[in-house]
């Protein structure tokens, strides 16, 4: 029993395996008084030997394939599926959220001085006399103040003309140098007889103009990193096609040619994914429900077990006359085989089983359902996922025990064309 028990989901039905089991055990760990005749004996603890020999026939059949994958360890509400899609309530999102925006917020937020356009600091106010442009002597009426007065006199520019609008407008100078002004004005007004070309060859030459200063944009030009390609590990197999729109042709660095039945690899991953979730699969709503008619003891039968049927992913009410209405299916589950899922999964429910091979068998359906089916095209990306999972181990037998792959040597090919 232990023994059968182990080979389960890797041996078709009305199939048994043929083994020869050697059970080493003290002599105090069997019981030689069951039988007044001696002809039976029993183990003294059952459930020891039950399950090593059941672990013992995991590990052989696992052997030189991938782990069977274990159930994760649920802490709360988690993504039992591994996509975009996530189980919480408010209070979790509210928290996941806040605890989200605090670091991005001071991590986004830049220094003060880390930009020439963020500087708060503003340089100090240019003088009147520095920011006014200098008329030429010939246009303007009033003369250049003499250095006496601690001012730079104005530069004479006579082939450059300012634009009005560009000139700052003049502040009101003040008290003390207006009056200046006036003290030394009668001393200008005998300098406007002469003639401009002295005046000209009598001021300094123009000052150099000052540099233009840079141009710091608001918002700053951030330098994208280069991007790195990552390198891609050699893949040791090779996808050469496929035939009939059901197997698939892979090659793999030994010379084997591998035929893969893509059902059978898709159903095996969907059961492993099911039996590991501890979470109910996402559904979907369906734009018109679908009433499925199964006869009256399997409605009702339906209809007694809705918990069961909602942790698999259908919302089903009662329609009366022996109808079941279903309004949401599985997200992996084709609206298509609404009706063919709902009647194996009440067959299931008649017979008389556990609740874990009731439950076991209940899966079984769904991840058939929801398989890629033979004679459909399939998209390139698909079958390399496929192929990857038979290639590394993962993948070994169908739920139902039937093979994945097919292995052809390169000297039983070359046999079939009598070359070898």
């Amino acid at each position: 029993a232990a023994l059968e028990e182990g080979c389960c989901n890797q041996i078709m039905k009305g199939k048994f395996p043929g083994f020869v089991l050697s059970v080493t055990v003290p002599v105090t760990a069997v019981d030689l008084n069951v039988h007044p005749a001696k002809t039976q004996v029993k183990f003294a603890r059952e459930h020891e030997v039950f399950d090593a020999v059941f672990h013992t026939v995991l590990d052989g059949l696992d052997q030189g394939g991938a782990p069977i994958p274990a159930a994760p360890q649920v802490s709360g509400a988690v993504n039992s599926r591994g996509d975009f899609f996530q189980s919480m309530d408010a209070k979790t999102y509210r928290e996941k959220a806040a605890a989200a925006e605090k670091p991005s917020a001071t991590a986004s937020r830049p220094a003060a001085t880390a930009h020439p356009a963020w500087n708060t600091e503003r340089p100090a106010p240019a003088r009147v006399a520095d920011s006014i442009p200098a008329r030429p002597l010939y246009q303007s009426a009033q003369p250049q103040k003499p250095a006496a007065l601690g001012r730079a006199p104005a530069s004479v520019t006579a082939s450059v003309r300012r634009e009005p609008e560009k000139r700052p407008v003049p502040q009101e100078e003040p008290a003390v140098e207006r009056e200046e002004s006036q003290a030394v004005r009668p001393a200008q007004e005998n300098r406007q007889s002469a003639p401009v070309s002295r005046l000209v060859q009598e001021s300094p030459a123009p000052a150099a103009e000052k540099p233009a200063r840079p141009f710091a944009p608001a918002i700053p030009q951030m330098e994208e990193p280069e991007q790195q390609a990552i390198p891609q590990p050699e893949i040791p197999w090779r996808i050469a096609g496929e035939v009939l729109n059901t197997y698939i042709i892979c090659e793999d660095a030994e010379g084997n040619v591998w035929l893969i039945d893509k059902h059978a690899a898709h159903e095996r991953i969907n059961f492993d994914r099911l039996m590991a979730a501890k979470e109910p699969p996402m559904r979907q709503t369906l734009l018109s429900p679908v009433a499925v008619e199964p006869g009256r003891e399997d409605a009702a039968l339906l209809l007694d077990n809705l918990p069961l049927l909602e942790q698999l992913g259908f919302a089903c009410e009662d329609f009366g006359d022996g109808a079941v209405l279903v309004r949401e299916v599985p997200a992996d589950l084709d609206a298509a085989d609404t009706a063919a899922t709902l009647e194996e999964i009440a067959e299931t429910l008649r017979a008389g089983r556990s609740p874990e091979e009731r439950r076991e068998a209940l899966l079984h359906t769904m991840a058939c359902k929801a398989a890629i089916k033979g004679g459909w095209k399939s998209d390139p990306r698909e079958l390399q996922v496929l192929v990857e999972k038979v290639q590394s181990g993962a993948v070994r037998f169908c739920p139902h025990g039937r093979p994945v792959a097919v292995k052809l040597t390169k000297y039983e090919l070359e046999k079939m064309f009598k070359r070898a």
